[in-house]
């Protein structure tokens, strides 16, 4: 008898995950993860590959904080806060630079749009609100002097 209750409540279990895992929010969530890494990968690359080599090339790797630390006692031990600081320095610098060109590029292509379609938005603003405002003055007269 204890062995069928056992082979129940394996059933009951077995029925319970499955139907925990057919559940589209665990699918999303696990398509979620792996997309995210594969982001993650994305970013590090652009990192690695395409952001640092011109900034690490620009100061030829001559300057570095890495070496900067604490010694605890006799032994290896130490607080290595000049890694710390040299991530926080390339932090920084890499988005100074992101800066420079992002505003700069945009700045650029600001520069290079007429500056007559502003007047032309401008005019059409005008147009509207005009257009707006007559339309409000004949609903208000309909609703003053309904026709009869």
């Amino acid at each position: 008898m204890s062995e069928n209750k056992y082979l129940h409540q394996l059933k009951d279990f077995k029925d319970g995950f499955k139907s925990f895992i057919n559940k589209g929010d665990v699918i999303k969530l696990a398509i979620a993860i792996v997309m995210g890494q594969l982001f993650t990968k994305m970013v590090s690359s652009l990192s690695t590959d395409v952001i640092m080599p011109p900034i690490v090339w620009l100061f030829n790797g001559k300057f570095t904080l890495n070496e900067l630390k604490i010694r605890l006692g006799d032994g290896e031990n130490a607080i290595n806060y000049g890694k710390f600081l040299q991530n926080v320095f390339e932090f920084f610098m890499v988005a100074f630079i992101i800066y420079i060109f992002v505003y700069h590029g945009k700045k650029h292509l600001q520069t290079k749009t007429p500056s007559n379609i502003k007047d032309l938005k401008n005019d059409e603003i005008k147009q509207l609100e005009q257009e707006k405002v007559a339309l409000l003055k004949e609903i208000k007269d309909l609703l003053q002097n309904p026709p009869k």
